[in-house]
């Protein structure tokens, strides 16, 4: 890689080389007191990669949060962990006067340091935090280590070819670990981050996309679902030849759209299975099985392995489960991981931030599913099985039937003994079907059900559902 390659693209046509954004890095990071805590306002700009990269090469360890929490939430993390440093957003309002002074201009915001320099102790190997992506409110951290963030990003790099021709264009947030793994992967392979904050809703992140003719476009489940509502099977991008699929299960329709689509363009499509506990990626189904294996999540990333495990909350899981997977119930179990990719568990506290290594690269996921062929399949996740009247129903398995056989996108959770289904925009002929199958595919009667109808359920910024967001009486 040269130096005068170009780094980052920004959506305003700004371009900085690898020599210009190492120097940036440097002059921030000469600011940095050396084996300190910051946190990061991640958004999808310059300011939030100079300064996460600045706290790396100075062994100060970040906590990324995404930048539109609500101020409250910001407020509950400094007092909680006691950052030396934060960098802030202009719009966030609350008393810094006091507790922070101006330290340095990174790019268009300012970053703060503590008044009160208390030292905080932290284990040598710690390098990163991350928020848990399904979660909300103040939740507890994942803990990495250097080993973990460089193993996975070099998987990543191998199993997707990523090289210096590469021009990935951001489509989720830095702060989030599958958005923040694209930047990683990217960088550190010398290719072209188009850094943009713009959704794909919009026209001017088609127009930045086809003006710089990115390479690569990556997605959670929920961006694939818009973007076939938008049209893109039916469009051509030539200069684009890869897409990628994390952040949950793509339902198999999608797959083979999707898989359909790239084939037919020479595009290719990657689905991926990982969590923030595993600094990214655990598995990834190779393009060249993106239409033979449809359901599959794939094969471990390299240096990675998987097994299944015995799950007594499977043994009870009930016809769903069987009639989702179409294999016998005792080859599901839980997904356990291993490799050195593998955080080194959370923290809840600022005195959890001396631990070492919890996990010893060994990951229980907490998902369930079964491997077929040396291939691993996702059936849902142990919390996401609801017990009424003494038969546990996988709730998960339940809202991919509802959305395969009855056409239904969907959220199911369990209310006060019941099951709560809501139903994005279903015609009430839809619905009707739905309460008079649900019964028989569930061996539960009709009043354990309750419907909800709504435009659009509730998403966090990863595209996830909320969750139960629809309490009744």
């Amino acid at each position: 890689m040269r130096e005068d390659s170009v780094a980052v693209i920004t959506e305003v046509g700004v371009r900085y080389t690898y020599q210009q954004l190492e120097a940036e890095v440097k002059r921030v990071g000469a600011n940095l007191q050396e084996c300190s805590l910051a946190v990061i306002l991640m958004k999808n700009d310059m300011d939030s990669i100079i300064c996460y990269l600045a706290c790396l090469s100075r062994k100060v360890v970040p906590i990324l949060l995404n930048y539109g929490i609500h101020v409250g939430t910001v407020q509950m993390y400094l007092s909680k962990y006691q950052p030396q440093y934060v960098l802030l957003s202009s719009k966030l309002k609350f008393d810094s006067q006091n507790s922070f002074r101006t330290l340095v201009k990174v790019d268009s915001r300012w970053l703060l340091e503590s008044r009160d320099r208390k030292p905080v102790k932290l284990h040598k190997d710690l390098c990163l935090l991350l928020t848990t992506s399904g979660t909300s409110g103040i939740s507890k951290l994942v803990r990495i280590s250097k080993e973990n963030l460089l193993s996975n990003t070099k998987s990543i790099c191998e199993y997707l070819g990523i090289n210096e021709s590469e021009r990935a264009i951001t489509t989720l947030p830095l702060s989030y670990t599958y958005g923040l793994s694209v930047l990683n992967t990217h960088l550190y392979s010398g290719a072209t981050i188009l850094l943009t904050s713009k959704s794909i809703l919009q026209k001017s992140f088609w127009q930045f996309f086809e003006k710089y003719q990115a390479t690569s476009l990556s997605g959670v489940p929920y961006t694939y679902e818009l973007l076939e509502k938008k049209g893109f099977l039916h469009q051509n991008f030539p200069f684009l030849k890869c897409m990628t699929q994390a952040g949950g299960k793509l339902p198999v329709d999608l797959q083979l759209k999707f898989g359909g689509y790239a084939c037919k363009h020479g595009i290719n499509m990657v689905l991926m299975y990982g969590q923030t506990e595993a600094t990214a990626r655990i598995s990834y189904l190779p393009p060249e099985d993106i239409l033979k294996r449809p359901g599959s999540v794939g094969i471990a990333i390299p240096g990675g392995k998987i097994r299944i495990v015995p799950c007594q909350e499977m043994v009870q899981s009930g016809p769903i489960t069987k009639q989702l997977n179409q294999v016998g119930k005792q080859d599901i179990g839980e997904i356990v991981y291993e490799g050195d990719n593998v955080s080194m568990g959370y923290a809840e506290c600022l005195e959890d931030l001396e631990m070492g290594n919890q996990n010893r690269g060994l990951l229980y996921t907490g998902d369930t599913g079964y491997i077929k062929d040396g291939y691993l399949y996702i059936t849902g996740r142990i919390a996401r099985f609801a017990k009424i009247y003494g038969r546990r129903i996988n709730l998960q398995a339940l809202s991919e039937i509802i959305d395969r056989e009855y056409q239904i996108k969907n959220y199911c959770y369990e209310y006060q003994n019941k099951i709560i289904v809501v139903c994005e925009n279903a015609k009430k002929e839809q619905i009707q079907r739905l309460s008079e199958g649900l019964p028989d595919n569930t061996g539960l009667t009709a009043h354990c059900f309750i419907y909800k109808e709504v435009k659009e359920s509730p998403r966090n910024f990863a595209g996830k559902h909320m969750g139960r967001m629809y309490e009744t009486d």
